[in-house]
C-alpha cells in the first residue's frame, strides 16, 4: 500500500468530525462503508468497574478481639441434633464470593455456612476438601449440637447497618453433646460491598478435631484452611484436626479481606480475572534483594536430625532451614505444637516489597505457600496473609506484598510443603522501569489481577523468553522460541481462560478461549504470547463477548459476533447492521476501565489492507506503546472498520 494512501486514512480519522470529505474518495463499496462507519461507531459511553472477591485474592489476618454476643432471629433452635440444618434464608444484600453473587445462605449446627439457594445438609464430619456443601464458610466446623434452650443454645442471625454497608452476623452457641449447656461460641460476619469475611471467637474449651476456613465451588482443589495453633493459612493442606480454639478462649478475630480491586478489567462491569498478564504491562519491574545476613536470622525451632538446616543457613545461597521434625515434616502437627517460624531482622526499619524463596539446596524439599507477619519492634506483629511459594526447590520465586511494607522484622511461617517445610529466603525492594528493549530477556511477567500469580524464571537465563516490542497489531508480546522456554507459575487452578498467542513468531495471533478446568503451572514454548486472562468461573455470554471484544480490538482480530464495549450493552461494531462488511474487522479505541489505548491498528489477517492511526501518527518501530502525540483524547471512544 502506498504511503499516500496510508496518510489519507490517518488524515480521515483525524478529521472525522469535519464536514469536508477529501475529493479523492473512490465510490467503492468498501470506501463508502468506511466513511459511514465513522459516524456509526465513534461515540462516548459511560462505563464503571466493580469490586470482586475470590478465594484466590483474599488476604488473611488475625488479631485479639472482644467477643460480643448477638440476640437475633433463630436459624437452628436449641437442643437440636448434631449438624441440624436451617432453612435457606436471605442474606439481605448481594455478597460476592469467588466471583459469584449470592443473596441466600443456610447453616447447620456443626458450624457450616453454605452460600446459595440449595439448603445445607447435616454434614458434621469436618474436612476442607469435601464437596458436599459448597461454597462453604466455616469459622469452626466440628460435630456440634446446638446447646440446650436454657443456656441460650442455637444458631441465630442479625442484619445490621444500611446499604451499601450492611453486615450479616451469624452466631453459633453449641456443644459436643446433645441437650447440654452451651460450651462453644463463635460468629461469621459477611460485609456488603467490601465482601469481607470475619470470624469472631468467644469462650470455648479445647476442641476435639475441628476445621476453620473457606471452600469454593470446587472445594477439593479450591479452599483455604487455617491451622489455629498459630494462625497459619494454606490452600494445600487440610487442617482438619485443630484442637485449639483461636485466641485460646480469650477472644480472637480472623479476617479474610479481598485485595484491592483492579482499576481496570477486560469486562468492566463484571469480575476481574484471577490471572491477567499482558505484554504491555507487568514486565517492567526490577527487584533488588536485601541479602539479610545469616546472623540476622532466628528460628523458633530447627530440624536437629540434620544440623545443616539452621536459621543461618536460610540465605538464598545457603543450605536451607527446616523447623523441628514435629513441625517441619507433619502436615498437621500434634495438639499444642505450633508450626515453626523464621524471622529476618533487617537491621533497621525499611520499606520492603516482598519475599523471595527457594527450597533446600540439597533435595527437592520446599514450602509451597507461607504466611508472612511483619513488625517494627519484634513485639507487635501484623499478618500480611498467605503467599505462594515454590513448586521446585531450585527455582527462585518472588512473592509480592500488596503494597510496600515498612518494618524491621519479617517473619515467615511455612504452610503447604513437599516432604519437608524447607526454605531459603530473602526480602526485596521493587521498582518500576521502562518496558524492555526489543529482544531483551524477561525473567518475570507480572500477574495484574492482584493474586500474585506472577510467571517467573529468574534463575535460568537460557529458559527466559524475549520481549518483542512490536509484534501483534503494534502491541508487544513475549517470545518463547523453543520447548525449554519457560516462565513458571506456582500451581494455580484455572477455570476459564483466554489467550492471544501464535505458535510461530510471524504467525497470525489467535484468540483462544478454553472452558476446560486445568492446573496451569507455567508458560512454555514454542509460541508467542501477547496476553492471557483467566477467570475463576465460566463467564456469562455477555461477559465473554466483552472480554473477546477487548482482545479483538487490541490485537486486530476479527470476531463472528458483535463487538461490545466494557459496559456490556453498547455495541462498538454491529455485525447485523453491517452484514456486508464483516471481514478483516479492526480499529482503534480507548476504554480506561479496560486499560485499552489502541492508538493505531491494522487487521492481522493476511488480506488486511488498511493501517490507521490517531492524529496522523503510525509508529512502525515502537508500535502502540509509543504515546508520542497519538493518544486518543476521550475515554470510551472507538473507531472500528470492516470490509466486504
Amino acid at each position: 500500500m502506498s504511503n499516500s494512501f496510508q496518510n489519507f486514512i490517518v488524515g480521515l480519522l483525524a478529521n472525522s468530525r469535519s464536514n469536508t470529505t477529501p475529493n479523492y474518495i473512490k465510490s467503492t463499496g468498501f470506501m463508502k462503508h468506511f466513511v459511514s462507519t465513522i459516524a456509526l461507531v465513534l461515540f462516548f459511553v459511560g462505563i464503571n468497574s466493580t469490586a470482586t472477591a475470590q478465594i484466590t485474592n483474599l488476604r488473611f489476618s488475625n488479631e485479639a478481639a472482644t467477643y460480643v454476643p448477638i440476640t437475633g432471629t433463630s436459624l437452628v433452635s436449641g437442643a437440636s441434633a448434631v449438624g441440624a440444618p436451617s432453612a435457606v434464608t436471605n442474606i439481605g444484600f448481594t455478597f460476592k464470593f469467588q466471583g459469584v453473587d449470592y443473596t441466600q445462605f443456610s447453616v447447620n449446627a456443626a458450624g457450616l455456612l453454605k452460600l446459595g439457594s440449595v439448603v445445607v445438609t447435616n454434614e458434621n464430619a469436618n474436612s476442607a476438601i469435601t464437596t458436599t456443601n459448597t461454597p462453604k464458610i466455616y469459622a469452626l466446623w466440628n460435630a456440634f449440637y446446638t446447646g440446650n434452650v436454657a443456656s441460650g443454645g442455637g444458631v441465630t442471625y442479625t442484619l445490621s447497618g444500611s446499604a451499601p454497608n450492611r453486615v450479616l452476623t451469624v452466631q453459633w452457641k453449641v456443644g459436643l453433646a446433645v441437650n447440654v449447656a452451651t460450651t462453644t461460641n463463635f460468629q461469621v460476619l459477611l460485609y456488603e460491598t467490601s465482601n469481607k469475611i470475619e470470624f469472631l471467637y468467644g469462650a470455648a474449651p479445647a476442641l476435639t478435631s475441628a476445621s476453620v476456613g473457606l471452600g469454593g465451588i470446587d472445594a477439593a482443589n479450591d479452599y483455604l484452611s487455617v491451622f489455629t495453633q498459630n494462625g497459619v493459612i494454606t490452600n494445600s493442606i487440610n487442617f482438619n484436626t485443630n484442637t485449639v480454639i483461636p485466641g485460646a478462649g480469650a477472644g480472637m478475630k480472623y479476617t479474610f479481606t479481598p485485595t484491592a480491586a483492579l482499576t481496570t478489567s477486560p469486562a468492566c462491569l463484571t469480575d476481574v480475572p484471577n490471572l491477567w498478564m499482558k505484554a504491555d504491562a507487568g514486565v517492567n519491574y526490577t527487584r533488588t534483594l536485601l541479602n539479610v545476613p545469616g546472623a540476622n536470622r532466628t528460628a523458633s525451632s530447627v530440624y536437629t536430625q540434620n544440623t545443616n538446616y539452621t536459621a543461618a543457613g536460610s540465605t538464598l545461597a545457603g543450605y536451607g532451614w527446616i523447623p523441628s521434625m514435629a513441625e517441619g515434616a507433619n502436615s498437621t502437627p500434634a495438639s499444642g505444637v505450633a508450626i515453626g517460624s523464621i524471622t529476618l531482622d533487617l537491621g533497621s526499619v525499611k520499606a520492603v516489597d516482598g519475599v523471595a524463596t527457594l527450597g533446600s539446596s540439597a533435595a527437592n524439599y520446599f514450602a509451597s505457600d507461607f504466611t508472612v507477619k511483619v513488625s517494627s519492634d519484634n513485639v507487635t506483629w501484623t499478618t500480611l496473609g498467605m503467599f505462594a511459594g515454590n513448586e521446585i526447590n531450585t527455582e527462585l520465586h518472588y512473592a509480592d506484598f500488596d503494597a510496600p511494607v515498612t518494618c524491621r522484622y519479617v517473619r515467615v511461617i511455612p504452610g503447604g510443603f513437599l516432604t519437608y517445610r524447607a526454605m531459603r529466603l530473602d526480602v526485596y525492594t521493587k521498582t518500576a522501569s521502562a518496558l524492555p528493549a526489543n529482544n531483551t530477556k524477561v525473567s518475570v511477567w507480572e500477574d495484574l489481577s492482584g493474586n500474585n500469580w506472577d510467571a517467573s524464571q529468574p534463575t535460568t537465563l537460557a529458559k527466559q523468553p524475549t520481549f518483542l516490542t512490536n509484534q501483534f497489531n503494534f502491541n508487544p508480546a513475549l517470545n518463547f522460541p523453543v520447548a525449554t522456554s519457560l516462565l513458571d507459575i506456582p500451581d494455580y487452578d484455572v477455570a476459564w481462560r483466554y489467550t492471544v498467542k501464535t505458535t510461530t513468531l510471524g504467525g497470525i495471533p489467535e484468540l483462544i478461549p478454553s472452558s476446560t478446568a486445568f492446573i496451569h503451572t507455567g508458560i512454555t514454548g514454542p509460541q508467542v504470547i501477547a496476553e492471557t486472562i483467566s477467570y475463576p468461573v465460566a463467564p456469562t455470554a455477555t461477559q465473554q463477548n466483552v472480554a473477546e471484544s477487548y482482545l479483538a480490538t487490541k490485537y486486530g482480530i476479527t470476531l463472528t459476533h458483535d463487538y461490545l464495549a466494557g459496559d456490556g450493552t453498547t455495541k462498538v461494531f454491529d455485525l447485523t447492521a453491517n452484514a456486508a462488511y464483516v471481514n478483516n474487522i479492526f480499529g482503534i479505541g480507548r476504554a480506561d476501565c479496560q486499560g485499552l489505548q489502541q492508538r493505531q491498528s491494522k487487521s492481522v489477517n493476511t488480506d488486511g489492507l488498511i493501517t490507521i492511526g490517531n492524529n496522523n501518527i503510525i509508529d512502525f518501530t515502537n508500535g502502540n506503546t509509543s504515546a508520542a502525540g497519538n493518544n486518543i483524547a476521550t475515554n470510551n471512544s472507538y473507531l472500528l472498520l470492516g470490509d466486504n
